[in-house]
């Protein structure tokens, strides 16, 4: 029945665009028709609904319903004994049923007192709804019934948990409350009470948001004060190697490093892990200048080997094999290419002579020699018969020569260094993510570039990225950056979030990042509102897809670093009114030495010391605060929102 007669005493249910405020919830607000924003069946029966003013438990004023005779028979009713109130505003002076709301409270709490007829029921009704576009019709998201059946003739709060139907985000919020059952109510159905009488006093309802966001482990070196230099070595003339990829550089493997040699106090050692990738050496410019797949290039020579000899240790006896790799050229072109395989448990230097099949037909003017720990050419390896493997090689020499390359080393006692910096704490290529001194504050930002990879063969996105503790569903990351991309190209900002095993729940957050203008910094935040709780975020920052674009990245943070509050050492308290457009009651029963009102970012917005029953906020913007009082039994917190 209620869904015919609704529509008659409400004209019409119209979802408005979402906010957040529910006016009039303590029932401070009243006009000739009842309390401000409620509909009331004072329109169809005078005195159901009526304002209390002394025995109240927040504010200045209740509200009663009293269950009176309503006649609604020149509608085809009939009569119902009732009285009702549900929330409503006024649009284009029509009457909308609830208000747009798009949270996700978990529980809703109020004072009540009931004094029934004989078998009669009252009811409290919240409703949370999400209006689908392609059916037209309004559908539950979340749904509380509480049922008033006993007599309680004092002030009595409840609180009741929100049980959610799906993750949709609601778009409306209704609450219903009848003092007894009946068919116009949005809650209920029958006609009412048999008799008149029963009397219902409602006071401070409030909405209970999901706990302030806990605070959050720190974003490890947020600023990019911290960096950390680390040192790797290479045989001199071998360029390329396992530390020419910016990633096993990074990596802290050693794949290639310094042990005892033959009779010499230095030897290279090659070797393959999951740190630190495959060990391998080899000589400069491989490709030439043609890159394709016959190897030409490398340091000059001119003289016609007829093999190579050298000493080697090797620890595999399994599938796995190390290798020496000679490649002649002649103006630009391969006119010869040799292997040799080092293979067996050799744990002392063991000797190698190999001769060149076929000889050498022409005096090369270049060669290259490239050395590494596993067999790369063997596609049938697998993870597990290269891990582990180890090259030793040293004293390697041409066999059949007058001479030996000015560059060759051969016998390793010539090394080079290459440093890196590393920001602390975050993780990045160390072409890909450099230090700046051009920062927002302190000494030092983070430069993320993209870059050109072994050689002009082709480019990597500068990326940074760190993963930390997460559980929050609500908070603010916040940060500050420069981008001057390269053409159109656009950055990214990416939060993405995983469970306590790492995977990725997928669900991102983030956008792009565009070009700024002028020298200054531009602060930027990304708010985070998820359907479930994660276990840890990944902060990940990438430059673009364009060669030269470069951004620029400082004091990156979650707000709720700072505005968390422990919840072990504050307490609930409620105010009213709130949500307020200039000012606010405390608990007349609490004495208040001080208080302080912070916003979500942290920062103290008002404090007050004296002893003044009432606050003053018509100074500040409209918003979502956090009022702190500090009393002697200890700090009580609620959250305010400013009209």
């Amino acid at each position: 029945m209620k869904k015919l007669i609704l529509p008659l005493l409400l004209f019409c249910a119209t979802i408005l665009p979402a906010q957040n405020t529910i006016p009039n919830l303590g029932f401070e607000e009243w006009d000739s028709n009842g309390p401000k924003y409620w509909f009331s069946t004072n329109v169809l029966a005078s005195g159901t609904v009526t304002k209390v003013t002394g025995d109240v438990k927040e504010g200045a004023a209740a509200v009663k319903l009293e269950s009176k005779a309503i006649d609604l028979s020149s509608m085809g009713a009939g009569t119902f004994i009732t009285a009702i109130i549900s929330t409503m505003e006024l649009k284009n002076e029509q009457p909308v049923y609830g208000f747009p709301f798009t949270e996700r409270p978990v529980a809703i709490k109020f004072w009540y007192k009931y004094i029934p007829t004989a078998d009669d029921m009252g009811n409290f009704t919240f409703h949370l709804n999400k209006w689908n576009k392609i059916y037209n019709e309004s559908e539950t998201v979340a749904r509380v019934d509480f049922e008033f059946t006993q007599s309680v003739a004092e002030w009595k709060q409840v609180e009741i948990p929100i049980t959610y139907q799906n993750e949709q985000t609601p778009d409306t919020c209704i609450i219903d409350i009848t003092s007894s059952r009946s068919g116009i109510s949005y809650g209920s159905e029958g006609k009412g009470a048999t008799q008149p009488g029963s009397v219902l006093y409602i006071d401070g309802i409030e909405l209970i948001g999901p706990p302030p966001p806990t605070p959050t482990q720190p974003v490890a070196n947020g600023g990019f004060e911290n960096w950390t230099t680390t040192t790797r070595s290479y045989p001199a003339h071998y360029p390329f190697n396992s530390y020419s990829d910016p990633y096993f550089l990074n990596s802290g493997g050693s794949p290639v490093s310094k042990t005892i040699g033959y009779n010499s106090p230095t030897a290279v050692l090659l070797k393959t892990d999951l740190i630190g990738g495959l060990g391998f050496i080899g000589s400069p410019n491989i490709f030439g200048n043609n890159p394709d797949a016959v190897l030409h290039g490398g340091i000059p020579y001119n003289q016609k080997p007829t093999g190579i000899t050298g000493y080697y240790k090797y620890n595999k006896a399994g599938k796995d094999k190390g290798f020496i790799l000679v490649a002649f050229s002649k103006n630009g072109s391969n006119i010869g290419t040799d292997t040799i395989l080092l293979s067996g448990i050799h744990t002392d230097y063991t000797p190698f002579n190999f001769t060149f099949t076929p000889a050498l037909t022409q005096t090369p003017d270049s060669v290259i020699i490239l050395a590494c720990s596993s067999n790369l050419f063997n596609e049938e390896l697998t993870e597990e018969d290269i891990i582990g493997s180890e090259l030793v090689l040293d004293k390697i020499s041409f066999t059949g020569v007058t001479s030996q390359p000015e560059l060759l080393n051969g016998d390793f006692e010539e090394w080079e260094n290459i440093s890196f910096e590393k920001a602390d704490n975050w993780e990045h290529d160390i072409w890909g993510g450099k230090k700046t001194t051009d920062a927002y504050q302190g000494q030092y930002a983070m430069e993320v570039k993209n870059f050109i990879l072994y050689d002009d063969e082709y480019m990597e996105e500068g990326r940074i990225s760190q993963i930390i503790p997460f559980t929050n569903q609500q908070d603010v990351f916040e940060f500050y950056y420069k981008y001057t991309p390269e053409g159109n190209d656009a950055a990214d900002i990416i939060l993405d979030f995983q469970d306590s095993g790492h995977n990725s729940l997928y669900m991102n957050v983030g956008h792009k990042l565009f070009a700024t203008e002028g020298t200054d910094y531009v602060k930027d935040q990304v708010e985070v509102n998820l359907p479930f709780t994660p276990a840890y975020v990944e902060i990940r920052f990438e430059s673009g897809g364009n060669l030269g674009s470069t951004l620029k990245i400082d004091a990156v943070r979650f707000l709720s670093e700072t505005t968390g509050i422990k919840e072990t050492t504050v307490k609930e308290i409620s105010i009213y009114p709130n949500p307020t457009n200039n000012g606010f009651y405390l608990p007349k029963d609490l004495v208040v030495d001080k208080v302080t009102i912070i916003d979500l970012r942290g920062a103290e917005v008002l404090n007050m010391s004296d002893r003044s029953n009432y606050v003053d906020v018509s100074s500040l913007p409209k918003g979502i605060y956090i009022v702190l009082l500090n009393t002697k039994e200890g700090i009580y917190k609620k959250k305010l929102i400013k009209k």
